[in-house]
């Protein structure tokens, strides 16, 4: 399955095996789910978050690696990924009907 933005840069990709991937508007990953690995990507393109084995990384926008104290940010973060990827599939769901 494949979907794009109205400005023609790539929105998802999701493949019969299982691996998907899902772009921010300015073109850079966002979203990238394959056999072993799972990551977040921030606008800038700086990896947000890894999850590789049950074993979570985290980094903030600038690269650094999210401490306990900055859990809260790393929440948020991932509440908006989570919503975004939801909406994407939604919406292509509902045009894949029409």
């Amino acid at each position: 399955m494949q979907a794009w933005y109205n400005n023609g840069q790539m929105r998802l990709l999701s493949q019969q095996n299982g691996d998907s991937q899902i772009w921010h508007e300015n073109g850079q990953l966002y979203y990238q789910n394959t056999e072993n690995k799972i990551a977040f990507f921030h606008e800038n393109g700086q990896t947000a978050l890894e999850l590789v084995d049950n074993q979570i990384s985290a980094w903030d926008k600038d690269g650094t690696p999210i401490t306990a104290n900055r859990a809260a940010t790393l929440k948020q973060h991932l509440s908006q990924v989570k919503q975004t990827r939801d909406d994407v599939l939604n919406e292509i769901k509902i045009n894949s009907t029409h």
